[in-house]
Parts: C-alpha cells; structure tokens; sequence
C-alpha cells in the first residue's frame, strides 16, 4: 500500500513538473510576435505582410485603445491596431496603408501597401510597433527584392538600412 501511494505521489508531482514546463515553454514565447515579409516590386510598389499570434497582440490593445476591450473582434480596438501598423513600420520615413487583413483561429494577417519614390536606390527601416510592450521587442523580417531575399532581425526602436537595393 504505502509503494502504491508513493508512485501516485511521483506520478502527480510529475504532472505538476509537466504542466509547470508547458506555462514555462508558453511564457518563454510569447513577444516573438511573428514574422514579417516586404516585397519590393520593379516599379517600386511595396508589399508588407505581418503574421502575428492573436495572444501575443491583444494584450498590446490595452495602451493603443484604452477605452475598448482588447480584443481583436473589438472594432475600436482593430481601428487602433490597423493605425498603429500604418505608421508603426516606417519605410524611408513613410507609412504604409493596410489593404487587407485575415483573422482565423489565433492568427492575424495584415497587408499592407505602398510606394518607394522614382529612383529610390535604397531603403530605410525605422521599427517602433507596440512601443509600451513589455515583450515585443523585436521584428523578424524577410527583404525579397528581383527574386532575392535577406532576412533581418530589428529591434524596436531601431533603423535598419541604408539598404543598397542595387546591390541586394
């Protein structure tokens, strides 16, 4: 009787370890809120897509809508995060203008748009998404550009360039 109980004690402080590891692996990931992809086209369009984890940008509605719930089904709140993408990515001090965006399950995609200006020969990035986060910090971007692609990592706060676009 007493190996019995002292197995199920083993077995439940293993779970307890196991389920401790799954918070731990959870809290561990989240501010890697997701990637980012710019296509730079010939004639100079310019195309920003953002894949973000919804649990990682919610609780980023908190300071950029204050009087809404930060929830992504919220449209005051969508109507402050679609504003704070359109200038939270500057590219050569310009914002850009969402043009889509797909919400399913726990995943968001934003789409945005935009122009680099005749004979631009290279590209500057100034990241400043979810400034009063305290776990965004970072962008991981893929640059594709003539059929070429470089991947960067920006950290808030920080510019990213002169990129030479003759040279990518």
């Amino acid at each position: 009787m007493r190996s019995k109980r002292s197995f199920l004690r083993f077995l439940g402080m293993g779970g307890l370890v196991f389920m401790g590891m799954g918070a731990l692996s959870v809290h561990a990931h989240r501010g890697h809120h997701g990637l980012s992809h710019l296509l730079i086209a010939k004639d100079g369009r310019l195309r920003l897509t953002h894949y973000f984890s919804a649990q990682d940008i919610e609780p980023e509605l908190v300071t950029l809508s204050p009087n809404s719930q930060p929830s992504l089904d919220d449209l005051d709140s969508m109507q402050s995060l679609i504003k704070h993408l359109e200038t939270g990515l500057l590219i050569n001090n310009q914002g850009l203008k969402l043009v889509d965006k797909e919400l399913v399950d726990d995943r968001a995609l934003f789409i945005l748009e935009g122009k680099l200006r005749a004979g631009t020969s290279s590209l500057k990035l100034d990241l400043n998404l979810f400034p009063y986060s305290d776990h965004f910090h970072s962008l991981n971007m893929t640059i594709e550009n003539g059929g070429k692609k470089r991947g960067f990592r920006i950290l808030r706060g920080q510019t990213l360039g002169p990129i030479d676009l003759t040279r990518f």
